[in-house]
C-alpha cells in the first residue's frame, strides 16, 4: 500500500458541491450521502441509478472472463483509492507510483490479497468483488455507510481522511479458496526451480545449507552456546513476484538498486537459543528467519523458504511484504561483525 500521495486534478463543481452540502450538517452520515450523490450527478449523471445494495455506486464497469469469488475466497486485486476532489490516497500499482515519482524496488506492486467473508474487507467492496470475475475492473464510488469493516486487519482499510467518501478502481487478477496451497505452490516451484528433492524440515519451512563448516574434533566451537551473538547477514526475496527486498550487505543492495546513502550496513546480531520458541521470543527477527539461523554455526551460508506464518503473516509489512506471503532467505552467519 502507498499512502497519501496528491495529485491536481479538476472535477467540476465539486467544491461548491461540498461546501453546500456540509453546512450546518457537518460530518454527518446525512451529509456524506448528500455529498456522493451530489459528486455523482456532476461526473457521472448517467450512473446516478447504478447502485448496489450497500449504496455504491458502479461508475464504469469492465467485465471479466475468469473465475468469479466464492463467500470465503481471497481475491489477488490491484486497487487505487481516491477521495472525490481526486486525491490519490492509497494504491498498490507500480504505474501510477512511477506517474507520482514515487516508484520504490522495495516495494511490492503485486495484487493485496483479501479474504471474503469475514469483515475484514468494506462491505460495498466485497459486495462489487462478489460479482466481478477474473480479469475484470471496476471504478466505484463508495460511500460512508459502505466503507466500515468489523475489525481491521488489511493495510488498505486502515487509511481514514476527514472525507470518508471514496472512490475505487478496482481489477481482479485471481482467486484462491485456500491460500496456504496456494504459498505451497509457490514454496514447491521455488525449490523445483533451485533445490529439486529438498524436503521441508517442518510444514511450509524449507532449509538447506549451501556451505557447511566443519570442525575438528578438539575444535570447541561445534556447538554454540545459549545467548551467544551469531552476526548475519543476508538477502531476503519475496516468492510472489521473485524480487530482492531487503538485504544489509551494501554491495548486494547497490546491485538490486536497494542502496540508501548515509544507512549502516552492519552485520544483525541474533542470540542464539537452543530452544527453538525461547530464540524466536528473545530475538526480535520473525520466526522463519530465526529457526534458519538456529540450525547454522559460525562460517555457514544457508537458504530458508516459508510459508507467511513464519513471515509477516496474513498482515504482511507494508509496502515491502503484503499479506499471505511466503519468503526466502540466503543467510551468512559469523561469529563477529565484519
Amino acid at each position: 500500500m502507498k499512502k497519501a500521495i496528491e495529485i491536481i486534478a479538476v472535477i467540476s463543481a465539486l467544491a461548491l458541491t461540498v461546501s453546500c452540502a456540509k453546512d450546518g450538517e457537518e460530518d454527518s452520515p446525512i451529509t456524506y450521502k448528500r455529498v456522493m450523490t451530489s459528486w455523482v450527478k456532476v461526473n457521472y449523471p448517467t450512473k446516478l441509478s447504478d447502485t448496489t445494495a450497500t449504496g455504491t455506486y458502479i461508475l464504469e464497469n469492465e467485465a471479466g472472463y475468469g473465475e468469479q469469488p466464492g463467500d470465503t475466497d481471497f481475491v489477488f486485486v490491484h486497487y487505487s483509492k481516491q477521495s472525490l476532489d481526486g486525491n490519490i490516497i492509497d494504491y498498490n500499482t507500480e504505474a501510477i507510483a512511477r506517474q507520482m515519482m514515487a516508484y520504490d524496488e522495495a516495494d511490492y506492486y503485486g495484487p493485496a490479497v483479501w479474504q471474503l467473508g469475514k469483515g475484514h474487507v468494506p462491505a460495498g467492496i466485497e459486495e462489487v468483488l462478489k460479482k466481478m470475475k477474473v480479469g475484470g475492473s471496476v471504478r466505484i464510488a463508495l460511500p460512508l455507510s459502505a466503507s466500515s469493516v468489523d475489525s481491521v486487519k488489511y493495510s488498505t482499510f486502515q487509511v481514514k481522511t476527514d472525507d470518508d467518501n471514496y472512490l475505487y478502481t478496482l481489477t481482479l487478477e485471481k482467486v484462491v479458496s485456500d491460500v496456504t496451497a496456494y504459498q505451497d505452490r509457490l514454496l514447491e516451484a521455488y525449490r523445483d526451480s533451485l533445490y529439486p528433492g529438498l524436503e521441508p524440515l517442518n510444514e511450509g519451512f524449507f532449509f538447506k545449507k549451501l556451505i557447511e563448516t566443519e570442525y575438528g574434533e578438539d575444535d570447541k566451537k561445534d556447538t554454540l552456546s545459549e545467548d551467544e551473538s551469531i552476526y548475519v547477514r543476508y538477502i531476503a526475496r519475496r516468492l510472489n513476484d521473485g524480487k530482492v527486498f531487503d538485504t544489509n550487505i551494501q554491495d548486494t543492495a547497490k546491485k538490486y538498486r536497494l542502496y540508501v546513502s548515509g544507512q549502516t550496513y552492519g552485520a544483525l546480531t541474533v542470540k542464539y537459543y537452543q530452544d527453538s520458541a525461547t530464540m524466536v521470543q528473545k530475538n526480535s527477527t520473525i520466526a522463519g528467519f530465526t529457526n534458519a539461523v538456529r540450525l547454522m554455526k559460525f562460517g555457514e551460508e544457508a537458504v530458508t523458504f516459508f510459508r507467511s506464518g513464519l513471515g509477516y503473516g496474513d498482515k504482511g509489512q507494508d509496502p515491502t511484504v503484503p499479506e499471505y506471503a511466503p519468503l526466502c532467505f540466503t543467510i551468512w552467519a559469523s561469529s563477529d561483525d565484519d
